[in-house]
This record gives C-alpha cells, sequence and structure tokens, in this order.
C-alpha cells in the first residue's frame, strides 16, 4: 500500500489564498500576486524560498496555477492564481467566487496587463499593511479592477460615453479617540506611462462627471463620499507632473470647482513601495503650488 499521505489544508497553505486575522488578504483578493508579494504580505523578507515551497505544494494538488512571467529573454519568476479545486475550497468557506476570479491564461499571458497588475497589487498589498505602522490608520477592505468592472461607470458628453473603471477602491479606516471608526474612501488608478494625453483626458473627464453625480456613487460604491481619486506612477516625476497638468486643464475646461479638483491626488512612488506611500505627506493636486499633503489624514 502507498504509504503517501492525501493532501489536508492547514493554516499553512490557507494563509496563502485568504490571509489570516491580522491581514485577511490572499491570492483570493489580489487575483494574481508573485511569491515575493505573498511572503510580504504574512512573512518576514527572507522567507521566500519557504513561500515558494508551499506554493508549489498547492499547485501541485490543483489548489493554485503557476505560470511564469513572460520577459523579453524568455519566461522569468513565477506568479500564481487560483485553479478550480482552491475555488472550490474557496465556496466551501463562504467565499463568493465570481467568473473574475477565473483567471483566464490567454488573459494573463499578456505582459502589460501582467506587469499592471503586479504592480497594482504591490500598491494594494503596501495598503493593507497599513495598520501594522503604529498609526490610527487601517484598511477596513479593498475591490479589485476586475471585481469593479462589473458594474463599469458610463460617463457622457458631447454625444459620447466613456467607460469608467478604475483599477481599485480602497476603504481606509480611521480610529477616532472617542472609539468612533471614519471611513475614507479612495478610488485608485496606477499610470504606467503607457496611456496618451487625450485618453488620460477622457478619463479624467468622467471622473469629474463621477464627483458631480453622489447617486453613481452610492449605487457604485455603496458611499457618496470620496476622500480622493489617487493617481500612482512608478516611471518618474515627469510622468507625475504631465498627469497633473493634463488634469488641471480638464478642471479649467470643464468649469469644475476648487474642491473637486482638490479631491485628485498624484504621486510618484519608489519600488518596493511600503506602507509609508499611503500616510505620507508626499501626494500633490492638479494645482501649481507644489505643497505635498498627506492622503488620508484625519
Amino acid at each position: 500500500m502507498s504509504s503517501v499521505q492525501p493532501f489536508r489544508m492547514n493554516p499553512l497553505y490557507d494563509v496563502l489564498l485568504r490571509g489570516d486575522a491580522r491581514t485577511p488578504v490572499g491570492l483570493y483578493h489580489l487575483q494574481l500576486a508573485t511569491a515575493a508579494q505573498l511572503t510580504r504580505l504574512h512573512y518576514s523578507p527572507n522567507s521566500v524560498k519557504l513561500v515558494q515551497k508551499r506554493l508549489k505544494v498547492l499547485a501541485d494538488h490543483g489548489l493554485i496555477r503557476a505560470d511564469a512571467i513572460p520577459t523579453r529573454r524568455g519566461n522569468g519568476h513565477y506568479y500564481y492564481s487560483l485553479a478550480h479545486k482552491g475555488l472550490q475550497y474557496l465556496e466551501q468557506a463562504a467565499y463568493l467566487t465570481h467568473d473574475e476570479y477565473r483567471v483566464s491564461r490567454v488573459l494573463d499571458r499578456e505582459l502589460l496587463f501582467l506587469e499592471h497588475t503586479l504592480e497594482l497589487n504591490d500598491l494594494l498589498i503596501a495598503a493593507a499593511l497599513v495598520g501594522r505602522e503604529g498609526t490610527p490608520y487601517s484598511l477596513g477592505s479593498f475591490t479589485h479592477e476586475r471585481l469593479l468592472k462589473r458594474n463599469p461607470y458610463k460617463a457622457k458628453w458631447e454625444h459620447r460615453t466613456f467607460t469608467l473603471i478604475s483599477d481599485a477602491l480602497l476603504e481606509f479606516h480611521y480610529a477616532g479617540s472617542d472609539g468612533r471608526t471614519f471611513r475614507m474612501p479612495v478610488l485608485l488608478e496606477h499610470d504606467r506611462g503607457t496611456e496618451g494625453r487625450d485618453h488620460f483626458q477622457r478619463r479624467i473627464r468622467a471622473y469629474i462627471a463621477l464627483l458631480h453625480d453622489p447617486d453613481a456613487r452610492l449605487k457604485l460604491f455603496g458611499t457618496t463620499a470620496l476622500r480622493a481619486v489617487a493617481f500612482t506612477t512608478f516611471t518618474g516625476e515627469k510622468r507625475c507632473e504631465q498627469m497633473r497638468k493634463w488634469t488641471a486643464h480638464e478642471l479649467k475646461v470643464t468649469g469644475a470647482s476648487d474642491e473637486i479638483g482638490k479631491t485628485f491626488r498624484f504621486a510618484n512612488l519608489a519600488k518596493p513601495v511600503t506602507p509609508r506611500a499611503w500616510l505620507d505627506a508626499h501626494w500633490l493636486d492638479p494645482y501649481d503650488d507644489n505643497q505635498p499633503h498627506q492622503l488620508i489624514a484625519a
């Protein structure tokens, strides 16, 4: 008789799929991730090889899928996504598994899509770790772009329609000294410097329409309040200034108020992204004062 024991899920593997009580974020929430990203969420920096071994066990037993990131010189590091057995396991644990969780191999092998999603997830991971910084701030929840695609915002002007899908919706929490929790929703747009001026300005105009439409915000996000529409980039200060300039132009030609204008915030961030990226005063509005602000200051 074979001495091989059947695979049994335990907390060492479960944390990689759905997180734990301290940081309830895992592969389920990120859609796809590398071993290094999952290490940052739940382990010390020198634990990458251990995490890779545990991910291999999950892949060998059909709970996740491992694919190599394509590069110009061939395939690079692996990234991981949920497989059919993993989705079944999470369904049994009362997690919703929409079609968006069933990652398409064809789509995910497109390098630009992969690079954008992995960079976006770097930002989401940093946000998920904000609560460990010893401040009253934490990330209560976030909604990934793939789920936001289910209900896009349709902005209309000049007989044209523009479909707006944010990269993520993050709800930061602030724990007040009186015991109350204040919620601060932020829409995130991560820019890789590939979008031209015309397309970018149409996106800004769609956001201006959304900021004028509280009913749409309530329907799409469950709240009328938005602390910020945050644009991030890793490509340098020049691109950050370009986005600010294009946004200021659209605010001017649409006659948007200063209040709406200052809802837009921009930051050029360095890798690796840390939780301080969300907490420190390095966010700029579209105007020319060049005075950095905190994004989620209470």
